[in-house]
């Protein structure tokens, strides 16, 4: 489902008091006015100047968009653009653990022209739904009632051999959850567990994956008994979404505007793609729950021709994996260079071992498939009946 978006709408001079009313311009942090309308106040170094308007109130418990404007220098004279960023879900519900679905998007574009309004921002709820898109966040909280807990699945995950390219935030919780946040530079896939990161948000928000959750907190008392795993692919600028669909041969008509990327298929596609890289990424040898001595007379048995330091790896690998270290801090640990590394991979991955008793990833992966939008009220007092969350 959507989650964060950020419209961009681009201005010229003498249509920007068309669109944000003159008369809101000191509301702004610097003014508005000297950035469109004399006297001019210097740009910065970097031939620009940013205005903010955050709408959101939090004394009255109102979430609203927050507004960028920016001013820069290019050839030939000035650009002036808005950015309007916002989490869909806070707008539409208050929160961000039910889910939108594509038919809200006009509802959710009414609200949101209201809300822009009563600052003296005009835009029109056809204007929103045509305005281009400079980031999305797409996301799904997949409820777990069986008895799994957060931390097993991203465990789990974190045993993914991905590139060196895609860098790892460590993040730890105040009782030693964990969390996964792995990054390029405009491209970012997070899971970690929601309850926690709300409670976490209690004391600070600082260093937590989501901003504004205080216009959430009062919901956590409806989730007792559930555990909830949050996963959010973050496109992060234009050049990252549209990498990213090309990637996945997804094609969208007219551009890279709210009406078309407001979308449940390419939020279900892009993230069942994402866990499914992630699954294939996962020695074998790292899924084996046996214990150690147990594992390493399965390995000699099943691979007779196998070399004793190939145990020796394979053994080393998954003790600490047990101990819970990540597959990059193991390589880090190994201090090998990416050839070797590259051919341990192989060794391992050819390797035979007894299939995985469980599937650790098959809730999260039938929920993706389905793909049904979580609603508060059917989560109330839901302890293990898998089937009656959902619309």
């Amino acid at each position: 489902m959507v989650d964060t978006v950020i419209l961009e709408i681009g201005f010229a001079p003498d249509k920007i008091p068309c669109t944000i009313s003159p008369d809101s311009y000191d509301k702004w942090s610097p003014s508005l006015n000297g950035i469109v309308t004399p006297p001019y106040c210097k740009l910065g170094g970097n031939g620009s100047i940013k205005s903010i308007l955050n709408l959101s109130d939090k004394r009255l418990g109102v979430y609203a968009p927050k507004l960028t404007f920016c001013k820069r220098i290019v050839r030939g004279g000035f650009r002036y653009t808005l950015y309007v960023e916002f989490s869909a879900p806070k707008i539409f519900f208050g929160n961000n653990f039910e889910e939108l679905v594509d038919d809200d998007l006009d509802t959710l574009c009414s609200k949101l022209s209201g809300l822009l309004k009563e600052s003296g921002v005009n835009l029109s709820v056809n204007e929103l739904r045509h305005c281009t898109v400079r980031a999305i966040h797409y996301g799904k909280n997949i409820v777990l009632t069986d008895g799994v807990l957060p931390d097993y699945i991203l465990q789990h995950l974190r045993n993914a051999n991905l590139s060196l390219k895609c860098r790892e935030y460590k993040t730890t919780y105040s009782d030693d959850g964990i969390a996964i946040h792995n990054a390029t530079n405009l491209r970012a896939f997070c899971a970690y567990d929601k309850k926690r990161e709300l409670m976490s948000a209690r004391q600070t928000e600082k260093g937590r994956f989501e901003d504004d959750s205080w216009c959430q907190m009062s919901i956590l008392d409806d989730l007792n008994g559930i555990e909830i795993l949050r996963l959010e692919l973050r496109l992060e600028a234009k050049k990252a979404i549209r990498a990213e669909l090309d990637a996945h041969e997804i094609t969208i008509p007219n551009g890279l505007l709210l009406v078309d990327l407001f979308s449940t298929e390419i939020a279900q596609k892009l993230l069942l793609a994402q866990i499914a890289d992630m699954e294939c990424r996962i020695l074998p040898i790292l899924e084996n729950e046996s214990e150690l001595i147990q594992f390493i007379e399965q390995v000699s048995m099943l691979n007779p021709r196998i070399h004793s330091d190939t145990i020796v790896w394979a053994t080393t690998m998954k003790i600490l994996s047990d101990k819970g270290k990540s597959m990059r801090e193991i390589r880090q640990l190994f201090r090998v260079s990416n050839q070797r590394w590259s051919e341990l991979m192989v060794r391992m991955g050819n390797l035979s071992i007894p299939p995985p008793k469980v599937d650790s990833l098959a809730d999260v992966k039938m929920q993706l498939k389905e793909f049904n939008p979580v609603r508060l009220e059917r989560i109330k007092g839901l302890t293990y009946n898998k089937r009656n969350y959902y619309d």
